[in-house]
């Protein structure tokens, strides 16, 4: 029973950080590309897309690696994010190097615009694995036996 609430545990976060991470990545990179007006309601709009592009392509890699740092009980939050940083890099290289995954993320990868995509999912990987890490901690309530042993 435990293993299953566990289990229930990282992929709820796993959804909370990937929306999010979303949100953030589409965001950032429509600020990057179109400056400030980017933060008007059809940045938001855009950051809406980007949460629902994240919830297909960054739940699995966020309770993959989420899942790990949280068994071995890395309590830093550098590590996190930095980790959080590392899968954000990875997503762009795996939709610029395979755009047949999404169709709307992989066109954006493909264009000279990655140089500004790069920066974005960075940055939005260390926010959402540090929020992963708090909606994990803050389901298990900071029990240790909440770890996997």
């Amino acid at each position: 029973m435990r293993i299953v609430l566990l289990g229930f545990y990282l992929l709820v976060s796993a959804i909370v950080a990937s929306l999010a991470g979303g949100f953030i990545v589409a965001l950032l990179y429509s600020f990057m590309l179109l400056g400030p007006i980017a933060l008007l309601p059809p940045g938001w709009l855009l950051g809406l897309l980007g949460a629902v592009l994240a919830l297909k392509l960054a739940v699995l890699p966020a309770m993959i690696l989420g899942g790990l740092l949280w068994r071995y009980r890395v309590r830093s939050k550098w590590r996190w994010a930095g980790t959080g940083a590392i899968a954000g890099l990875g997503l762009v290289a795996l939709l610029r190097f395979f755009p047949g995954i999404d169709s709307v993320a992989g066109e954006i990868a493909i264009e000279r615009e990655v140089v500004l995509l790069a920066p974005a999912c960075f940055l939005a990987g260390a926010a959402a694995a540090l929020l992963f890490r708090l909606v994990m901690d803050s389901l298990t309530a900071f029990d240790d036996a909440a770890h996997l042993d």
